[in-house]
């Protein structure tokens, strides 16, 4: 079960949704789409589920290694 509160779920619920509902920026490209590139942070277009995720999921795998460690 999904718990929101938990950085690992978090970060694997964000990878599925990005794996199983982005199209690919060639696509998109190929489809006179914009892709994430193209957006701004917050802005929701087709074919991506949420632009924030490729911006914030780096920072949440950052901290994951650094609660690792600890």
């Amino acid at each position: 079960m999904y718990d929101k509160n938990n950085l690992d779920d978090l970060i694997e619920k964000m990878e599925e949704k990005m794996k199983h509902f982005d199209l690919s920026d060639t696509y998109l490209l190929d489809h006179n789409k914009d892709n994430r590139y193209q957006v701004g942070i917050g802005e929701y277009v087709y074919g991506i589920t949420m632009v924030p995720c490729e911006w914030v999921l780096p920072y949440l795998k950052e901290l994951q290694e650094i609660k690792k460690e600890k």
